[in-house]
């Protein structure tokens, strides 16, 4: 988790640097910056887990978003990991 006084927005060195160490997985970023709620970003294939794996198409959105999206696609996210455990 990132935290910043000033700012609005990504900076894509904190986004290079999580999918480095995802490592394969699911790459997610949390920051906040003062007086603003936290924010999370994944990549689209995160939120629809049937679209091509691509870490740059990137979606923002608040902290009870994510874990809603989380919650719903938990168990794909288990079996898909799985999967590329055992390949």
């Amino acid at each position: 988790m990132k935290f910043y006084k000033e700012g609005t927005g990504l900076k894509s060195a904190w986004w290079n640097q999580v999918c480095e160490s995802a490592q394969g997985r699911i790459p997610v970023l949390i920051f906040k910056f003062n007086r603003r709620p936290i924010q999370v970003c994944i990549p689209l294939h995160a939120i629809n887990t049937e679209w091509e794996e691509d870490n740059k198409k990137i979606a923002f959105m608040p902290m009870d978003e994510w874990l809603e999206i989380l919650r719903r696609n938990w168990k794909i996210y288990s079996m898909l990991d799985r999967l590329k455990n055992v390949n």
